[in-house]
């Protein structure tokens, strides 16, 4: 082990114990409504983050009903059937407070963190928004505004048009292949029986978790959710979308034009489901080693080395169902080929011969080290089980760790080989948007 990777491996193992140490076992138990209960103590610090997480998202919508959870998400903090938006934002804001939430294709995501005093009464807004929202008809119309204007601001980003692409080339008929915000034509048809039967249908206990991090009592906390939570919808939530995903059986390239000065290149492969732990961690490794960070395949070699990109990054989000794992790289046009040919070649590479244990070593560290970090607060613990919980379940947080350190280079080989095959991949490529201009004879 070189001196680098050695300081780098006593720095992520004291993140990790300084992580990890004040905080007591996760403990999760299930309500009478079917509700999960997801709690881990953490007696550092006098704050608790209060959270809850929903198991619906665009992967539950269809094409006319497509951004339909981002909009309940905007809406559900506001107007209840016993507060007003205003007295939502205010009683936060007087417990310090800020109600935060996110939408994603598995999940929507509610938070705040406060003083542990007023677990109950941030317990009690959550249960309002997520059991009462009123959705107000002219609150449904102003929504739609602000979300077709986010809309229009992410068509103008070429990273968005890879994204969109690589989704609906690799998913098909998929819900999956929907954007998460919806689109233009979705969002305006939307209407707001809609968005209730939506909310009731999905927004129930046994499909959503309350989960608690913080300088609090396991059951005291239980009896404060119970109070809040009880009345909360029992019915199931209908079942994920039914089909296997399958990954292409052929390789298949896209070319776009996009309002970009550089281009970029995208390869993209359908990755394991959030369910495969060990192959998640090995996919994790591999895409930090390839493109996150400085010391990342892409900016050495291709950035510093051979001069052909400009910025690099790699991406894959643990899903529920099977999920993308990408390499993206901006160059200069005329380095495209020249960028594919090296990109091909390393994939190529790893699935022959794994990374080589100083490049996974390296991986690793740099993995631990941005872990630790997340879970150095109340919220991004709570966050990661809340998360995990969505995709998976909450216990992959805490065997995380363990698994990215047991993984060996013949373990990053056979996941890569199982995943990553080139024969099956999706290419994206976004060149300079052509404008036409008048002629030479036009202009004389």
């Amino acid at each position: 082990m070189s001196r680098i990777i050695a300081a780098f491996a006593a720095c992520a193992a004291l993140l990790v114990w300084a992580a990890a140490a004040p905080a007591g076992e996760l403990k999760t138990a299930t309500m009478g409504n079917g509700l999960t209960v997801i709690i881990r103590e953490n007696h550092s610090t006098p704050l608790v983050s209060v959270q809850a997480w929903v198991r619906s998202g665009s992967s539950n919508e269809t094409v006319n009903t497509n951004g339909i959870s981002h909009m309940i998400e905007h809406l559900a903090i506001g107007k209840t059937n016993k507060r007003s938006a205003s007295d939502m934002d205010i009683e936060m804001e007087s417990l310090g407070g800020t109600l935060a939430a996110e939408t994603s294709r598995d999940w929507t995501h509610f938070s705040a963190t406060v003083h542990p005093r007023y677990m109950g009464q941030a317990l009690d807004m959550l249960a309002d928004a997520l059991n009462n929202a009123a959705f107000p008809e002219q609150d449904v119309e102003r929504e739609k505004m602000v979300i077709l204007e986010e809309i229009k601001r992410k068509q103008l980003s070429p990273r968005q048009l890879v994204s969109d692409a690589l989704y609906r080339e690799m998913y098909g008929t998929h819900p999956d292949s929907l954007p998460i915000e919806g689109t233009e034509t979705s969002v305006r048809q939307l209407n707001r029986q809609q968005i209730v039967d939506f909310y009731q249908t999905y927004y129930t206990a046994p499909n959503m978790a309350i989960v608690l991090v913080g300088d609090i009592d396991f059951q005291q906390a239980v009896s404060d959710i119970g109070k809040s939570f009880q009345i909360l919808r029992r019915s199931p939530a209908p079942e994920p979308y039914p089909v296997k995903l399958e990954p292409p059986t052929t390789a298949k390239t896209q070319t776009l034009e996009g309002y970009t000065r550089n281009s970029i290149y995208s390869i993209g492969f359908l990755g394991p489901a959030g369910s495969y732990f060990r192959d998640v961690c090995a996919i994790d490794t591999i895409a930090a080693h390839l493109g996150i960070g400085y010391r990342s395949w892409v900016s050495r070699e291709l950035k510093q080395n051979l001069k052909i990109a400009l910025d690099g990054s790699s991406e894959f989000l643990t899903s529920r169902f099977a999920a993308p794992v990408s390499l993206n790289v901006s160059c200069d046009e005329s380095k495209l080929g020249d960028v594919e040919a090296a990109v091909r070649a390393k994939i190529g590479d790893i699935c022959k011969n794994g990374m080589g244990e100083d490049a996974l070593q390296m991986a690793k560290l740099s993995i631990l080290g941005d872990y630790a970090f997340q879970k150095e607060t109340v919220d991004g613990t709570a966050n990661g089980y809340g998360f995990y919980y969505a995709v998976s379940g909450p216990e992959f947080a805490d065997k995380y760790v363990s698994l990215i350190q047991s993984l060996t280079n013949e373990d990053i080989q056979q996941v890569a080989s199982k995943y990553l095959d080139l024969d099956r991949s999706i290419t994206v490529k976004v060149v300079p948007m052509r404008i036409e201009g008048p002629s030479e004879e036009e202009l004389k």
